[in-house]
């Protein structure tokens, strides 16, 4: 436990002043009467000083333990604060990973889309490069009835 020794011994100062006091008056007899109730009196307030200052000294020591306590959770309420921070850090790193890999199979969509529309048989390529040159006539491959055609 802490104890703050200047903090008792100036509230208990007049308690070494008591007992000679108190010695004086006892061997003053009844002259001394009236004295030894003053000294009886500031006996009672230095032992009330003293246990004032036992009293501050457990405040003193209480305060200094929630101060401890306060800075130990102040390290914990800024350690989750970091966890936070590096979560949040990781969440955009990953969101910036997902945005290029999303732009990456749009752009790879658009190429099977546009290689899904070229013609997909030789019949359909063959009419398109004829139909190019200006000639379907006279050859078979090249006719524009599509139920003449035979798959092989």
């Amino acid at each position: 436990m802490f104890f703050n020794k200047s903090i008792f011994y100036k509230l208990a100062l007049p308690v070494p002043i008591v007992f000679p006091v108190c010695m004086v008056a006892a061997r003053a007899g009844d002259s001394g009467n009236g004295f030894a109730v003053v000294a009886q009196e500031v006996r009672e307030l230095a032992q009330r000083s003293a246990s004032a200052a036992m009293e501050i000294n457990d405040y003193v020591v209480a305060i200094v333990a929630t101060a401890g306590e306060q800075s130990v959770e102040l390290q914990e309420i800024n350690q989750s604060i970091n966890n936070i921070d590096q979560g949040t850090r990781q969440n955009s790193a990953v969101a910036e990973q997902s945005t290029a890999a999303s732009y990456s199979l749009n752009k790879e969509v658009k190429k099977i889309n546009d290689v899904r529309s070229q013609p997909s048989t030789a019949h359909e390529l063959t009419r398109k490069v004829a139909s190019s040159f200006g000639r379907t006539e006279g050859n078979a491959a090249l006719a524009t009835n599509d139920e003449s055609w035979e798959e092989f």
